[in-house]
């Protein structure tokens, strides 16, 4: 039995349980039977007799921890998830990529979406549906539910909310997501590129932190090395440094990086970084360089920040998980970015 993946599920599932209930217009209380029922099969796993190691139960703590762990943000409330399906079903799914710069389809905008407001994606979506047949949609046209009228807390937002421009929209929804968890957009760029999407296309957008700009490159390649990069204060991706995301796939790892070009030496170097600090070729085996090797691009010469263990079942994590997942990316990029605006502002005195 592997622990660390049952446990991560059933405390997973108690909270979608709960989240169901609390969302609930009407107190169903088979939601609340079926955390009960969850929360005895835990007790029951850990009654076992089973022999565990120290590092194993680290490995499980760790994955408890990402699956509930949350950004910093105001607890979600119903009207704000009502926002949201909303949005999805005047304006499709379309608009949530554009807010958030993804190219997700339909299944994982649901999918990203939910996971910011600890949702199941299919309450998202029933909802999005019992507003379809009362909203005027732009660009699909869906029957819905057959219902005469919406529910009262729906035709409310409705009635907020409906003669608003798509831009109005988009207002909206950035207010509410930032409400939620300040990085919402640096979050749905790495759970995008290493955990959610499927699409291997480059891609370049702008990103701002502590009113410093820079050029957010993602490449979630799917059969070769994945990274994102964070470029600024006049650093090339071919000759300079920046903070990094590189995600070996195949290998089950994911690195976050003091990076630095492969291409050209670059023209500065990291100033506050240990001297022995481990490259990300030291955690691999002698036969698996030769195999990243043969790669266009293989990045092995970065200095680690971080390093994630990445489980070939991962997929098979609720999107709680991913996320949970995916922040703990954020929190080292934002520790990153720090740094990296640390040595020029010092640099430029």
């Amino acid at each position: 039995m592997n622990i660390k993946q049952e446990m991560g599920k059933l405390i997973a599932s108690c909270r979608d349980e709960l989240m169901e209930h609390l969302m609930q217009n009407v107190v169903n209380s088979i939601h609340i039977k079926n955390a009960n029922n969850y929360l005895t099969s835990m007790k029951n796993i850990l009654d076992q007799d089973l022999t565990i190691t120290e590092s194993e139960i680290s490995v499980a703590q760790h994955a408890t921890k990402r699956a509930v762990q949350r950004g910093s943000g105001q607890r979600t409330n119903k009207k704000d998830i009502l926002k949201m399906a909303f949005a999805l079903s005047k304006f499709d799914y379309n608009s949530f990529n554009n807010i958030l710069g993804t190219t997700l389809n339909q299944g994982e905008v649901f999918k990203m979406v939910s996971a910011f407001f600890n949702l199941k994606p299919a309450t998202l979506r029933n909802y999005r549906d019992a507003f379809d047949r009362h909203v005027e949609q732009v660009y699909s046209n869906r029957a819905g539910w057959d219902s005469e009228k919406l529910a009262p807390d729906l035709q409310e937002v409705k009635d907020s909310f409906d003669a608003l421009s798509e831009e109005e929209i988009a207002d909206e929804i950035v207010q509410t997501l930032s409400k939620i968890n300040p990085d919402f957009l640096l979050l749905a760029q790495v759970s995008y590129g290493f955990l959610f999407a499927t699409k291997s296309s480059r891609k370049l957008m702008s990103f701002s932190n502590n009113n410093q700009n820079y050029e957010l490159i993602l490449a979630p390649y799917p059969d070769r090395v994945a990274y994102m990069v964070l470029i600024g204060f006049g650093n090339e991706l071919v000759n300079g440094i920046y903070p990094g995301v590189y995600a070996y796939r195949k290998f089950g790892k994911i690195f976050t990086v003091y990076g630095e070009s492969e291409t050209i030496t670059p023209k500065d170097k990291w100033l506050s970084i240990n001297t022995d600090c481990k490259k990300i070729r030291d955690y691999f085996s002698d036969d698996q360089i030769q195999e990243i090797n043969k790669y266009p691009n293989t990045y092995l010469d970065n200095k680690v920040y971080k390093i994630y263990e990445l489980d070939a079942d991962a997929q098979e994590y609720n999107a709680d998980y991913k996320f949970g997942f995916a922040q703990e990316i954020v929190n080292d990029i934002k520790h990153l970015l720090k740094v990296y605006e640390d040595q020029y502002r010092l640099v430029n005195k």
